[in-house]
């Protein structure tokens, strides 16, 4: 990513627009990979997946979008307006969480503990699905467990199968 022509930030994907001035992208970060017992004149690089940058470009501010138990190497997170929705893993690699995410809030707006995480769970999950008015976000685990959660504000209520049937028809 550059910035007035120079180079800031390095990212990869497709950046998802927030507002007009305003947008998300991943990061990706430039890692040593050097032994200690190498050489030091043979430096390794290797690239590793980061979490999301949110991108001012009026102001051309680049800051870290605040991401709880978001897991760059297997979390894979969705976006709608300024909410993005993952599966989370807690630090220590044991829990696995649906989170839903507003830019500009310390805390999630949703998190749902759903059990025993393994280690390639939360990559093994399908990403989730946001549907428009109302503003819903369905999460399906690796166990085809699915549930759907209305998204009104700051606030997040489970919706059952009963109101989800009756809002797509």
């Amino acid at each position: 990513m550059y910035v007035d022509g120079r180079l800031k930030e390095f990212t990869f994907g497709i950046p998802h627009e927030v507002t007009e001035q305003l947008f998300v992208v991943r990061r990706v970060l430039r890692v040593n990979d050097t032994l200690p017992q190498e050489s030091a004149t043979t430096l390794r690089w290797n690239w590793q997946r980061g979490g999301w940058l949110v991108i001012n470009r009026i102001t051309g501010h680049i800051s870290q979008a605040s991401l709880p138990e978001f897991d760059p190497d297997s979390s894979s997170g969705t976006w709608y307006r300024d909410y993005i929705a993952y599966f989370g893993i807690s630090d220590d690699g044991r829990k696995l969480s649906a989170v839903v995410m507003q830019l500009g809030r310390r805390k999630p707006i949703l998190k749902k503990p759903l059990g025993e995480a393994d280690t390639e769970e939360a990559s093994e999950c399908a990403p989730p699905g946001w549907q428009r008015a109302p503003t819903r976000v369905s999460f399906v685990s690796k166990a085809d467990q699915k549930f759907t959660f209305a998204v009104r504000g700051h606030t997040v209520e489970v919706v059952s199968d009963d109101d989800s049937e009756e809002g797509t028809q």
